[in-house]
C-alpha cells in the first residue's frame, strides 16, 4: 500500500478522481457512488457521496465501463470506428491536527494494540499529485480497447489500472479479457457481496488481477460467466498459475418494471463457494430499497456455513436540497481477506466488516442549490461492541476548479471497541480536524467516423 501522506480522513474526504486502481472492487467497503448518480448535466450541480467520501475512484466520470456488464446492445448497433482521450490532473494539500484521545475522554490514557495507534497531539501536513490517462479505442464496430494510466506523488512511477479489450459478437455475446474493473453486488455502505476480490486465508500477497468475461442477453436479463486469476491466488504469480489457481464465476441479472435482480456465485478451490444475491426497488418515483444477502459455504462440508444480508433506502427531500441514506448489515463472517486499494496486499478486514449488527448512514444537505456549499455527515455503526465512527463535514467549491474541505472525524462509543481504533483517520486518532484544499480539471477529445 502506497504510504498516505495525509491522514486517512483527508484521502477520504478529499477525493483524487484522477487515480484508480479497481476501486469498485474494492472501495468496497465504502464505494456509494450509485447513490448520488447524477447525469452529466447535474454533475456539477451535485456532489456524489464518492465526491464526499471515498478516494481513488472515478467510477462516475467512467461509467458504464467501470461496472461488470458489456456494452448495450443499443451502443453496440451506433457505434463507429474512433477514439477518446482523457487527461485528468488533480492538486491537492491540507493538514489534520488530531489527538490520541477524544476531548470527552481526554483524562483516560487511551488504549495500546500494538498497532501504530497515535498517542497524543499530531498534525499531519501533506500534500498529492496525481495525473490519469484514458485511451478508449472503438477500432472496430465490434471490437473496443481501453486503457488507463495513472502517476502519482511522490514517485510518479506509472501504474495500469485498465487494459482490455471488449468484443461484440453480432449482439448475441459480449466478450471482454484482460485487466478491468468488475464489481459484484450493490456496495452501498458495506461491500461484503463484491466476493470477486477476496483471498484465501493463507494467501501472501494481493496483485492485479486478470480475467475474461463473457455476457449473454437474454430478454429482460442476462448471464454472466466469469473466470478470474489473481496473483494472490498463487505463490508463484500470475505467471506460475495453473488451471486450478482460477476463480470461476456465474452470475444472472433480471431487470423488470417491478424490480432488478441479481444472484450470482463464485468458485475458487481455495476459497468458501460464495453465492451473492442482491435485488433493488425504485418506490413512488424517488425512492430506492435495496437488498442484498451472501452465503459462504465449505464446499467440502456443506454442515460449514455461513451468512451475511443486508437492507436499506436512499431517498432526496425538500427539492433534492436533502440526501438521506441509512442501511442495516447484519455480518456473520468473523474475518474477510481481500485485496487492498492498490492491489498489492492482503487485507484482513474487521472494520467495517464487524462481526454481528451493524448500521451505516448517510447525509447530505445543499442548502443552495447549486455545488457550492454541501453540508455532510456519515457514519457506521456496531451494535455488538457498541463501536461507531463518524465524520461531519462542510465541502465548498467557489470555482470549478477549486474545491475546500473542512471535516471533523471522530470515534464514538466503547474505547475497547473497533472503530476506536480503525476509524477514518490512518493514524487511528479518535478526534482530528481536516482542512484541505483541491484544484483539479480535466481535458477530454474525442474523433469518430
Amino acid at each position: 500500500m502506497k504510504k498516505k501522506l495525509l491522514s486517512g480522513i483527508f484521502v477520504l474526504c478529499v477525493l483524487l478522481p484522477v487515480i484508480s486502481q479497481e476501486s469498485d472492487d474494492l472501495l468496497e467497503a465504502d464505494d456509494l457512488s450509485s447513490l448520488f448518480d447524477v447525469s452529466e448535466e447535474e454533475n456539477d450541480d451535485l456532489p456524489s457521496i464518492e465526491d464526499l467520501f471515498n478516494k481513488d475512484s472515478d467510477t462516475e466520470e467512467d461509467g458504464e465501463e467501470s461496472q461488470d456488464s458489456g456494452l448495450s446492445v443499443l451502443e453496440s448497433l451506433t457505434s463507429k470506428t474512433g477514439y477518446t482521450f482523457e487527461l485528468r490532473y488533480a492538486f491537492v494539500g491540507g493538514l489534520s491536527p488530531g489527538w490520541g484521545e477524544t476531548p470527552w475522554n481526554s483524562g483516560e490514557t487511551p488504549p495500546d494494540d500494538g498497532d501504530g495507534y497515535s498517542k497524543g497531539y499530531t498534525t499531519v501536513y501533506g500534500a498529492d499529485i496525481g495525473s490519469k490517462a484514458i485511451l478508449d479505442l472503438q477500432l472496430t464496430r465490434n471490437f473496443r480497447v481501453k486503457q488507463s494510466y495513472a502517476f502519482r506523488f511522490p514517485d510518479f512511477d506509472p501504474s495500469i489500472s485498465e487494459f482490455w479489450g471488449s468484443y461484440n459478437l453480432n449482439n448475441i455475446m459480449y466478450m471482454r479479457m484482460g485487466l478491468q474493473n468488475i464489481k459484484w453486488g450493490l456496495g452501498r455502505n458495506y461491500s461484503y457481496t463484491n466476493v470477486l476480490t477476496r483471498l484465501p486465508a493463507d494467501a501472501e500477497k494481493g496483485g492485479d488481477s486478470f480475467s475474461f468475461l463473457m455476457d449473454i442477453p437474454m430478454g429482460l436479463g442476462g448471464v454472466q460467466l466469469l473466470a478470474l486469476a489473481r496473483s494472490g491466488f498463487s505463490s508463484g504469480g500470475l505467471d506460475d498459475m495453473t488451471a486450478s489457481d482460477v476463480g470461476y464465476g456465474i452470475k444472472y441479472n433480471y431487470a423488470s418494471e417491478f424490480a432488478d435482480l441479481n444472484i450470482g456465485s463464485f468458485f475458487h478451490q481455495d476459497m468458501p463457494l460464495r453465492t451473492v444475491a442482491s435485488v433493488t426497488r425504485t418506490l413512488w418515483d424517488r425512492t430506492e430499497v435495496y437488498a442484498e444477502g451472501l452465503w459462504a459455504v465449505d464446499y467440502e462440508n456443506f454442515a460449514d456455513h455461513t451468512y451475511s444480508f443486508s437492507f436499506g433506502f436512499f431517498d432526496s427531500f425538500f427539492d433534492d436540497k436533502l440526501y438521506f441514506n441509512t442501511e442495516y448489515y447484519w455480518n456473520g463472517e468473523e474475518t474477510i481477506y481481500y485485496v487492498d486499494d492498490d492491489e498489492s496486499l492482503i487485507i484482513l478486514e474487521k472494520a467495517p466488516f464487524i462481526y454481528g449488527h451493524n448500521i451505516a448512514w448517510n447525509l447530505v444537505y445543499r442548502p443552495i442549490k447549486g455545488n457550492s456549499l454541501n453540508l455532510f455527515c456519515r457514519g457506521m455503526y456496531n451494535i455488538n461492541e457498541n463501536t461507531a465512527k463518524v465524520v461531519p463535514g462542510v465541502r465548498y467549491k467557489p470555482m470549478k476548479e477549486i474545491t475546500l474541505f473542512l471535516s471533523v472525524p471522530m470515534a464514538l462509543g466503547d474505547r475497547d471497541g473497533t472503530y476506536y481504533r480503525n476509524n477514518y483517520d490512518d493514524k487511528n486518532r479518535p478526534f482530528s480536524i481536516t482542512f484541505g484544499v483541491r484544484f483539479d480539471g480535466s481535458y477530454k477529445q474525442a474523433s469518430y467516423k
